[in-house]
């Protein structure tokens, strides 16, 4: 009689646990609606945006989902990004300026030499982003 390579079933939760998990995730992320990359507004999904070289100064995108956003050299002084999420987002050279970003997420963002005077980051997660010349 062959032995059975199959797992057993006791082995398999962790396998659901992270099926239930991406799945959450993927859901989280299009939960918010699809947002116009002309008129750009709070707690939508702009992913499908860039902004590199814009003028948006006082602009408020508090909530919304720019995550691999290009925000190269995007002139956004005094700007609302309270709970945003801005995974891998970029933002070299930009102008961030007076801008508040409390709770966003910035993990894995490159804010390579990104102006931040005055900029508020309380609450939000930094971990893999490049600060370099900030």
């Amino acid at each position: 009689m062959r032995k059975s390579t199959a797992t057993p079933p006791s082995a398999r939760p962790g396998v659901y646990l992270l099926a239930l998990f991406l799945f959450l995730s993927s859901a989280a992320a299009s939960a918010l609606p699809k947002g116009d990359c002309k008129t750009p507004q709070p707690e939508t999904d702009l992913r499908h945006c860039s902004f590199s070289e814009q003028k948006l100064p006082r602009i408020d995108l508090h909530g919304a989902d720019l995550s691999k956003v290009d925000f190269s050299n995007a002139k956004m002084a005094d700007c609302n990004l309270r709970g945003a999420i801005l995974v891998n987002s970029t933002f070299k050279w930009a102008d961030l300026t007076g801008c508040d970003l409390s709770g966003a997420n910035l993990r894995g963002a490159d804010l390579f030499h990104a102006h931040m005077d005055t900029t508020t980051l309380t609450n939000s997660d930094l971990r893999e982003a490049s600060l370099s010349g900030v």
